[in-house]
């Protein structure tokens, strides 16, 4: 099943909250980083300069690598032991030319353990963005980090249950820039 808005075009399977509210901001000359992949993938990939994903799940892997836009690096991150998975991301990492990344994805993978990495690899004014974020020790993995955050609650495309996608960030975050309009949704 993919998450598609009513036009076809792929939405990742975040918060409906929080696509509403990361839809509006401008990621022309972003880099984005996202460990997880799939329609967040597209969705990322027409909105931004680059994006560089891992992905843990094999099957998954082989059936989303088919396709991808130029502007997207698709990795395969074997998910056998939480140590293994992170050195080879970390090393995958260390060959990129960027050293910071504008938005980071954390919805896949060892998800809690990929906060250290995460917040290290964030860029000054840049964003983590934690699907699920209820569970998984987000919570606890952040508390200490010096990052502000907002939760968008809610349902999700293809989930019964709500539940929460956070936005971690410092003060100077390019997407709570105040002067982006406020878009009404009667449009």
């Amino acid at each position: 099943m993919a998450a598609v808005s009513q036009h076809g075009e792929p939405i990742p399977w975040y918060t409906y909250p929080s696509i509403d509210f990361l839809a509006d901001r401008d990621y022309e000359n972003k880099t984005i980083l996202e460990f997880g992949g799939g329609q967040s993938t597209l969705w990322w990939a027409k909105k931004a300069k680059a994006v560089v994903t891992f992905e843990g799940n094999r099957d998954w892997y082989g059936k989303i690598n088919v396709g991808m836009p130029a502007n997207v690096e698709l990795h395969y991150a074997a998910v056998t032991s939480k140590d293994a998975c992170i050195s080879q991301i970390t090393e995958i990492l260390s060959t990129k030319p960027h050293s910071h990344y504008d938005v980071i994805v954390i919805d896949g993978l060892w998800r809690g353990d990929l906060i250290d990495l995460s917040c290290k690899l964030m860029a000054t004014n840049g964003i983590i963005i934690c699907d699920d974020s209820e569970g998984y020790g987000v919570y606890s993995g952040f508390r200490d980090s010096g990052l502000s955050r907002v939760d968008f609650h809610g349902n999700a495309p293809g989930v019964v249950l709500p539940h929460c996608t956070s936005i971690y960030f410092r003060a100077a975050s390019f997407v709570f820039d105040p002067s982006v309009p406020i878009r009404s949704l009667q449009t």
